[in-house]
C-alpha cells in the first residue's frame, strides 16, 4: 500500500486559512505526511502546522512558486504528493468521499502516476462550482514530477507518456481571501521579471497566455486582449492554450467577462463580428466545449435567426463536463435548456419548452425567471388541453 502526503506553501497572515484548509481536508487522516512551506516569518502558521503534525520548512520567499514548492517537494518521503494552496477547501458535501479518494490513491492496483481533479474557482450562492477545470492534484514522487515556472507553475510540461487518472467526482474549491485584481498584480510583476530574463526568453507559450488572462484580470482588458490576440495569430501555441486565448476573449466581447449565467439580453450587440470571430475560433481549436456554442446561439437568436440558434443550444447540450480545460459549467445544461426551453415558448410548443424548462430548473430551482416561465407554460399548456378537449367535444 502507497502513502500518501500533503505538500503546501503559506505565506504570512494565512494561518487562519490554512488552519480552514487543512480541517476541511481531516488533514490527520487523509494523509501519512504534511509538510508545509512558510515563506514569512509568521509564527503563527508554524502553530497551525505543529497541531497537525506538520514538517515545517522555512523558506522565505523570492518571487518563485515553484522554488517554494519543489522545497517541499524534496523534503517528502512518501511515495504520492498531493498539493494545495492555502486557499483551497474540501467543501462539505464532498469531505464523505476522502475515504475513498484515499483507498485510490494508496491501493492504485494500476500504476496511475499522476491523479486529476475538478478545480472549483467560482461558486453561485448555493456553493454549486459555476467555473472549474481539471488540474493535476496528486503526482508520484520520482524524478519525472519538479515543479517549474516562477509563477503558473506546473509539474509537467507534456501528459502524453504519462499513466493518469481522473477522480471526476470529488471537487477541491478555492476560495481566495485576496480579490484577483490584487493576485493578478502579483502575478504580473512576477512575470515580467521571468519573461525579461535570459532564460524567460524561450518561456513556454502558455506563460505568455497568462500574462494577457492576468491583464485582464487586473483590469488592463484592452492590454490583455492585444496579448492573447497575438496568441491566437502565431498559432505556436498548443491547441488548449490557443482554445482558452479565444475563450477569454469570446466572453469578454460577449458578456463583459466570464459571467457563469449570463442572461441572453445581457448579449452585447455591439460587438457581433468580434463575438463569431472568437467563437468559431474556440470551436476549431477545441469542439469539446459548450461555452462558444451557446454565445453563438445568443448570436443568432439576436439576429432573429432561431432555427440556427435551437441547433446552436442543442448541440451545447451534448457536450460533457470536466473535459480539461476551464469550463462554465451552467453552459452545459442550465443555459441552454433555458435558451431552448424560451425558443419553444415563441413557437407555441410548450411540450418542449415545459421539458427544457424542468432540465434548467434541475441546476437553478430558485431562478424567478425559471420559475415565472414554467408557470406561463403551464398556463397555455392547460388553455391548450381544455381548447382541444371542446373541439373533440363538439366534433
Amino acid at each position: 500500500m502507497s502513502s500518501l502526503a500533503l505538500n503546501m506553501i503559506v505565506a504570512a497572515g494565512e494561518s487562519e486559512i490554512l488552519d480552514r484548509c487543512l480541517d476541511s481536508f481531516d488533514a490527520r487522516e487523509f494523509f501519512d505526511e504534511i509538510v508545509i512551506v512558510n515563506t514569512s516569518n509568521d509564527g503563527k502558521i508554524d502553530e497551525v502546522a505543529k497541531t497537525y503534525d506538520a514538517k515545517l520548512i522555512r523558506r522565505i520567499w523570492d518571487d518563485d512558486f515553484s522554488a517554494a514548492r519543489n522545497a517541499a517537494l524534496d523534503n517528502t518521503e512518501s511515495d504520492y504528493i498531493m498539493w494545495l494552496d492555502s486557499d483551497d477547501v474540501c467543501l462539505e458535501q464532498f469531505q464523505h468521499k476522502i475515504k475513498n479518494v484515499r483507498k485510490v490513491i494508496t491501493d492504485n492496483n494500476r500504476g496511475v502516476e499522476a491523479f486529476f481533479f475538478p478545480y472549483c474557482v467560482q461558486l453561485d450562492e448555493h456553493l454549486n462550482s459555476t467555473i472549474s477545470f481539471l488540474r493535476e492534484r496528486i503526482f508520484k514522487r520520482c524524478s519525472l514530477f519538479r515543479w517549474e515556472f516562477p509563477v503558473h507553475e506546473r509539474i509537467c510540461r507534456d501528459w502524453t507518456n504519462v499513466k493518469r487518472g481522473i477522480m471526476p467526482e470529488f471537487q477541491i474549491t478555492h476560495l481566495p481571501m485576496k480579490p484577483q485584481e490584487t493576485s493578478a498584480e502579483r502575478n504580473l510583476r512576477i512575470l515580467r521579471k521571468y519573461l525579461d530574463s535570459e532564460e524567460g526568453r524561450y518561456a513556454d507559450p502558455q506563460l505568455r497566455f497568462f500574462y494577457g488572462r492576468d491583464l485582464m484580470m487586473s483590469s488592463d482588458v484592452e492590454g490583455g486582449i492585444a496579448k492573447l490576440d497575438t496568441i491566437i495569430n502565431e498559432l505556436d501555441s498548443d491547441d488548449m492554450t490557443l482554445y482558452m486565448a479565444s475563450w477569454y476573449c469570446m466572453m469578454w466581447f460577449a458578456y463583459g467577462g466570464h459571467e457563469a449565467r449570463p442572461a441572453s439580453d445581457a448579449f452585447n450587440k455591439d460587438n457581433e463580428v468580434l463575438i463569431e470571430q472568437y467563437a468559431r475560433l474556440s470551436i476549431a481549436f477545441s469542439n469539446s466545449y459548450a461555452e462558444p456554442y451557446v454565445v453563438l446561439g445568443d448570436l443568432y437568436a439576436q439576429r432573429g435567426m432561431l432555427l440556427e440558434a435551437k441547433r446552436l443550444y442543442e448541440t451545447a447540450l451534448r457536450k460533457k463536463i470536466n473535459t480539461g480545460g476551464i469550463q462554465a459549467e451552467p453552459y452545459y445544461e442550465e443555459l441552454p435548456a433555458e435558451r431552448l426551453s424560451k425558443l419553444h415558448i415563441i413557437d407555441g410548443d410548450y411540450d418542449r419548452a415545459l421539458f427544457y424548462n424542468g432540465r434548467a430548473l434541475k441546476h437553478n430551482d430558485t431562478n424567478s425567471k425559471l420559475l415565472n416561465d414554467r408557470r406561463f407554460i403551464l398556463q397555455h399548456e392547460e388553455g391548450d388541453l381544455n381548447e382541444r378537449y371542446s373541439q373533440n367535444k363538439t366534433a
